[in-house]
């Protein structure tokens, strides 16, 4: 009886931090989270298209909306959820890195509302919505 009882625990717990990752996702889609602490901000729009998940980088621009993006699909590893950023806009957040690397990954953390990345916090603030501008800029 006992084993039962724990075997019944074990699976309780292995669903419901197997469906981390999906909570945090459906809390973060469709926002865009901003940090203004450096320069004129950047921030991280996440999104979903057929049925795969994405994020975009944008740094803000200072008279434009966005000075540079980078959008890259989500990587679920366990319960993380990575991206894969060109090195030049990756340094932001990070204090070393090799100067032969592209790119690198970068692991991103949903805590109370906000997307932390390296210990650096992502605020989402409604009514932004800065990656609007990217779309139309390519049009």
């Amino acid at each position: 009886m006992k084993i039962k009882s724990y075997i019944i625990l074990l699976l309780i717990v292995l669903s419901i931090t197997g469906c981390s990752v999906d909570n945090n996702w459906n809390s973060m889609v469709n926002k865009e989270f901003s940090n203004m602490d450096n320069w004129a901000g950047s921030g991280f729009y996440f999104y979903e298209e057929e049925n795969e998940k994405y994020c975009t980088y944008m740094i803000y621009g200072s008279g434009f909306p966005v000075a540079g993006y980078f959008t890259t699909k989500i990587e679920n590893d366990d319960d993380k959820m990575l991206i894969q950023l060109p090195i030049e806009e990756a340094k932001f957040f990070l204090e070393e890195y090799e100067t032969d690397q592209d790119s690198i990954n970068i692991e991103l953390e949903y805590v109370n509302e906000k997307v932390i990345v390296n210990g650096i916090e992502f605020t989402y603030i409604e009514g932004i919505e800065t990656h609007k501008y990217i779309d139309s800029e390519n049009e």
